[in-house]
């Protein structure tokens, strides 16, 4: 009885709504990222984890400001701020190109500070539209919503890649294929 009443709250209903969607197409493609880097970029593993590192460095540094931010102006312009920037981010990889490797260090610091921004707006949203007494059972109902759709993006994401293995797309100078099509289509 109790699994029933975040759902009759309007601002969680709306809420839960666009984090399905915007987590949905985010995590269609968020598997690819160490795909694409090692089979069409050839870049080693090594080299990938350097990138990460940014990104969690990012994401601690970045926290800081991301934090002074939401308490001056609160969560919802920093969702919207940090999350027009991780929406971006897909779309970013498609210029990371054979011997482009600098863009890779923009999009993992971008996505440490924007994914940081995004993970505390999220949180300081639930709380602020949580009940006290009732805190548990909307944090839940949220995460287990949110995580089934993230569980089948990813298969989404599986099945678009194969249909866009022979896909070029060329833009006059730019040429776009396979994975880099997927990105850009995450993004729209």
């Amino acid at each position: 009885k109790k699994l029933k009443i975040p759902f009759q709250d309007k601002n969680f209903r709306n809420f839960i709504i666009f984090s399905v969607f915007w987590g949905f197409s985010v995590n269609i493609v968020s598997p690819f990222f160490n795909v694409y880097m090692i089979k069409n970029l050839g870049i080693p593993f090594s080299i990938i984890s350097l990138f990460s590192v940014a990104a969690g460095v990012s994401a601690i540094f970045g926290l800081k400001l991301i934090g002074k931010l939401a308490d001056i102006h609160g969560p919802k312009p920093l969702f919207l701020v940090c999350g027009i920037g991780g929406a971006l981010i897909p779309f970013l990889w498609i210029f990371a190109v054979p011997g482009n490797y600098a863009i890779i260090w923009f999009i993992n610091i971008l996505s440490g500070a924007c994914w940081a921004g995004i993970g505390l707006a999220s949180s300081n949203i639930m709380m602020n539209l949580a009940p006290v007494k009732l805190s548990s059972v909307y944090f839940s109902m949220f995460a287990a919503i949110t995580g089934i759709f993230s569980a089948f993006a990813p298969m989404l994401g599986g099945f678009l890649g194969v249909l866009f293995v022979n896909v070029k797309i060329n833009f006059g100078v730019f040429t776009i294929s396979n994975l880099q099509v997927l990105f850009a289509l995450s993004t729209i």
